[in-house]
């Protein structure tokens, strides 16, 4: 059997949708790094130079908007190759093999990139002011943008014979074989710039012979191939020479790969009154290995874009398995049916020791319209090769200081007391605008060879009814419980801020040590300029909740027939501990940054068919959510729907995400010549996503549909 797919989607830029194309009145995308550039004057203010004027610089007036120039959408290509195939070698064995080549081309696309914590020097061409400018931040806008493309190649093979033998009347499967993955991929990074090249064309520069040179003393040696910038000017001061000499491509590569051999024995042992015992047993070994090679000068933290350290490691496992289906009672009085299952998996890492996780689970059938049914189980999840092994990583987040007058926390008598304790001033204002910050300095994400694996247990519980006197119908309930414990997570900055001013005194031990202020900042006196955001084996999850599903065929009538089916996830509780001693933290109903957490989830579909036509109309459900309101003042009572809100720790204003109804249309016709032609269109209505006011990016959660319809057309031909 071959196989072959290709897939093409064209970007979507973030200004083509209202509610992502940034600018007032949220201002969202808007970053205080723009053009003109800002720097520090010798008043310790942050200034722009505008037409010779010296103009105090001011976020929301000299700032850029961002979200025009990214992709809301991004652009890839996919082609997909796959093939299977089987060889009998005697009527009792065979070989099989499969193998799977993906190719995948993509791209994002970003701002230009802010050049930031710049000193331009007394004796450059552009410095008009005769002293060394510091803190200079200006966007480089002429370079069109960051564009960060990958090609991903991955390549999947499975080799191996299987069978069945025969021991007295009994039959047995077995089957041996090899596996192996691979994922290579090469990434290229437009837009970036080299340090080191940027301080020479920050430094001192005359003109010689008309011709803008750098030097490296005044009157002294040309630095030969160096071109001097200009930081202060507007849109295309600087020239496209300057951008040669500072900017450069960054290549990146990097590999996943998975081997293993596997073995594996089935069959029934012996009868038991309600049936024969069936079993299933194996062997399996794998060694998990990756790295990941930076560009040089991204490794070497020469770059203005996200510093990242070179990553390699590998580990082996062997694991060994037994599951057994064990009847019980059939066809007696209030047991239909009764049986259980019981498995068990031994797991040996060389680098986390050994682990052993069960699972018990039952079917009952008191009649035959009713089914109970139930699951325990055991779970354990290893860290991956990243999480292990991956360099440092630079990453510039976003937060909302606790200690600033914006931030509604400040006034909260703890984060009061705390912030007065780290010399903060009272009035300390964050800069931005007011109440959230894009780093200028780098953040570092941190990988953790320490971390120990997660476990966890799950309990399910359920009934399935499929009445004998409702032909077509039935429905289901399962109530389900997770607890994930020993989870290992990276917290976010604002995470880890939030639990340093307001969390327990186990907390504020753990997160308060992750980060440190700058006393003598140019102009921001004690902002945050470095952080640390490990991966640990802090959190702990427990989350429960219901499932619902229903599913009638009616009876078939001149008018066609008509089917409707309906499923459904109710959260009833999804409580997370930071740490062993924090208190659980409730977060169903609730939005984080790209983090929902939706009461419900519902899709009903209602489907028709006559002779060759046939029609789906289907309801998409997602329950309203609350977050937090990032405004204070005037703008808090303006945007958010709870700006009032009080706890007992104080003021906590939110805002409420509306529920989300999307419907979709689906019109098809069989072709007597074994095809399917169909037509559609996706959210008809035309619905937006609800807008988000702590979303990093659109002001909408990226799990909502693209704003807009999407419309299309298909064809399926069987052979």
């Amino acid at each position: 059997m071959l196989g072959l797919s290709y897939t093409k989607e064209d970007a979507v830029m973030a200004g083509a949708r209202a509610i992502s194309a940034g600018g007032p009145p949220f201002f969202t995308g808007q970053s205080g790094t723009g053009f003109p550039g800002s720097f520090v004057a010798d008043t310790g203010q942050r200034m722009i130079y505008i037409d010779g004027v010296l103009t105090p610089y001011v976020s929301a007036v000299h700032g850029y908007n961002t979200s025009p120039d990214n992709y809301l959408l991004t652009p890839q290509e996919r082609t997909a190759l796959y093939a299977q195939g089987s060889f009998d070698i005697t009527d009792r064995v065979s070989f099989r093999t499969e193998a799977l080549y993906n190719e995948r081309v993509s791209e994002q696309l970003l701002a230009a990139m802010p050049v930031t914590g710049m000193v331009l020097s007394a004796d450059s061409l552009y410095n008009p002011l005769g002293y060394d400018l510091i803190g200079v931040n200006r966007r480089f806008i002429e370079t069109g943008g960051r564009s960060f493309n990958q090609n991903a190649k991955t390549w999947h093979f499975y080799g191996g014979f299987e069978g069945y033998f025969d021991v007295g009347t009994r039959t047995f499967d077995w089957d041996v074989g090899f596996r192996y993955d691979r994922t290579d991929q090469n990434d290229l990074t437009y837009g970036l710039f080299n340090t080191a090249n940027l301080d020479l064309a920050y430094g001192p520069s005359e003109l010689r012979d008309g011709v803008p040179v750098c030097v490296d003393a005044p009157g002294g040696n040309i630095i030969a191939g160096c071109v001097p910038l200009n930081p202060l000017g507007p849109n295309g001061s600087i020239t496209q020479d300057a951008l040669d000499y500072t900017s450069f491509t960054a290549h990146d590569s990097s590999r996943l790969m998975s081997r293993g051999g596997m073995a594996n024995l089935s069959g029934e042992l012996f009868d038991l009154p309600a049936g024969p015992l069936a079993f299933a047993a194996g062997l399996e070994r794998r060694t998990e290995s990756g790295q990941f090679d930076p560009d040089a000068f991204i490794a070497a933290g020469l770059s203005t874009g996200n510093a990242t350290q070179p990553t390699r490691g590998s580990y082996t496992l062997d694991e060994a398995y037994l599951e057994l289906s064990i009847p019980i009672l059939a066809d007696a009085p209030l047991a239909k049916l009764l049986d259980v299952s019981i498995a068990t998996r031994y797991s040996d890492y060389s680098n986390f020791g050994n682990t052993t996780n069960s699972k018990f689970g039952f079917r009952w059938k008191p009649v035959d319209d009713l089914l109970v049914r139930g699951n325990y189980s055991q779970g354990f999840r290893a860290p991956s090769i990243n999480s292990l092994f991956a360099g440092d990583t630079d990453s510039y987040e976003t937060y909302a200081d606790p200690c600033s007058v914006h931030n509604p926390q400040s006034a909260v008598p703890q984060v009061a007391a705390r912030c007065a304790a780290e010399g903060v001033p009272v009035g300390f204002e964050q800069p931005g605008d007011g109440s959230s910050r894009q780093t200028l300095e780098p953040f570092i994400w941190k990988s953790n060879d320490e971390l120990q694996p997660e476990t966890a247990t799950t309990r399910t519980l359920g009934v399935v009814f499929n009445p004998t006197w409702l032909p077509g119908f039935d429905i289901s309930v399962d109530w389900w419980r997770i607890k994930i414990e020993n989870a290992f997570t990276r917290p976010e900055a604002q995470f880890i801020l939030d639990k340093c001013y307001l969390g327990t005194p186990g907390e504020q031990a753990v997160y308060c040590a992750l980060f440190s202020r700058d006393p003598a900042y140019p102009g921001d006196n004690y902002i945050i300029t470095q952080m640390d955001m490990p991966l640990l084996n802090l959190a702990s999850y427990d989350v429960e909740g219901y499932d619902v599903t229903l599913n009638y065929r009616l009876p078939e009538t001149r008018f066609g027939q008509f089917r409707i089916s309906w499923d459904s996830t109710y959260t009833s509780n999804w409580a997370v501990k930071a740490t062993e001693d924090s208190a659980p933290e409730q977060r169903q109903g609730l939005y984080f940054d790209r983090d929902p957490y939706w009461r419900i989830k519902s899709n009903l579909f209602l489907d028709w068919s006559l002779g060759d036509w046939a029609a789906t109309w289907g309801m998409r459900y997602k329950s309203g959510i609350d977050e937090a309101c990032p405004f204070d003042g005037q703008d808090a009572q303006d945007y958010c729907s709870d700006p009032g809100r009080v706890t007992a720790e104080g003021p906590s204003p939110r805002n409420r995400m509306g529920a989300t109804l999307y419907n979709d249309v689906q019109l098809r016709w069989n072709a007597p010549w074994n095809a399917t032609v169909a037509i559609g269109a996706n959210n008809v209505f035309d619905r937006d996503p609800p807008r988000s006011l702590t979303t990093a990016y659109n002001l909408f959660d990226p799990q909502y549909d693209l704003p807009g319809r999407f419309l299309y057309l298909q064809y399926r031909q069987r052979f």
